[in-house]
């Protein structure tokens, strides 16, 4: 049954895309074939130089509307400013970037020094900290950088969807 359904659409596809390419490539009048015949000839420099001597001529026949000046204030006006909204590291939002992150957890005193892969690894992975570091205030503004950074990046990667703070607020209301 679903073979039938992909035969069909493949066949309706290929129908449209020839409608498509005589549409596109069709030469009613034969201009096409002309052009091409001008390009491909042996005195292609003669047909160009023709060619633009006839466009030069209907531009002195018919000149185009003076082009007006602004107001003149453009060159005082400084170029709109951009935001960056990614650094290098973060590919343009495919990847997260936690160096700063894993240097704030090195520099904590909650344990053992990671790598920044196995930081990575074990980023929701509470239990390798001990308890009294977690409790403590330097943990606790860390894991709020943390929340903050993936909040942030979750904005700029998604900027139509609502933020993650507020869909938390909703929840619990």
């Amino acid at each position: 049954m679903m073979v039938g359904k992909c035969v069909a659409f493949l066949k309706t596809y290929v129908y449209f895309l020839a409608v498509l390419q005589d549409v596109i490539y069709g030469d009613e009048d034969g201009s096409r074939k002309q052009e091409i015949a001008d390009l491909r000839g042996d005195d292609v420099f003669r047909n160009f130089y023709a060619r633009l001597k006839e466009v030069r001529d209907y531009h002195r026949k018919f000149p185009s509307d003076a082009v007006t000046e602004g107001d003149g204030n453009d060159a005082l006006r400084p170029p709109p400013e951009l935001p960056v909204a990614f650094s290098g590291e973060e590919s343009l939002g495919r990847t997260l970037d936690l160096h700063e992150l894993h240097a704030a957890f090195r520099n904590l005193a909650c344990g053992r020094e990671l790598s920044y892969y196995d930081f990575v690894a074990g980023l929701g992975q509470f239990w390798g900290v001990s308890l009294v570091a977690r409790r403590g205030r330097p943990y606790r503004r860390f894991m709020e950088s943390v929340l903050r950074y993936l909040e942030s990046f979750y904005r700029r990667t998604r900027p139509l969807e609502p933020a993650p703070a507020d869909q938390w607020e909703r929840r619990s209301s």
